[in-house]
């Protein structure tokens, strides 16, 4: 059976649910000391955030070199867009923005 996004494979559902579990009792105060909100995402710098800013592309995407890892045959030399990329950034910004 496939393994993408598109079909059913392991969750790890319940150790995420445990986390966030944890997180809620804790005061906000706490969370924001390390400076990352809970999220494992240091907080940015000005710096950082023109830097992901500048590396968005025209359409406002943020391209790499990469691989597709579940499709077979496909362009090993072409420009994706990484998941782990984008919810780096997404969530250095938002936190940027939020505080």
């Amino acid at each position: 059976m496939p393994t993408h996004y598109g079909f059913k494979v392991s969750s790890s559902l319940g150790s995420i649910r445990k986390r966030y579990e944890k997180l809620l009792e804790k005061p906000k105060s706490k969370l924001d000391e390390k400076g990352d909100k809970g999220t494992g995402t240091p907080a940015a710098t000005m710096e950082d955030i023109n830097s992901i800013l500048d590396g968005m592309n025209e359409d406002g995407a943020w391209l790499e070199k990469g691989k597709l890892k579940y499709i077979k045959g496909a362009r090993t030399d072409g420009n994706i867009i990484s998941s782990e990329t984008f919810i780096r950034n997404l969530t250095m910004l938002s936190n940027f923005l939020s505080e």
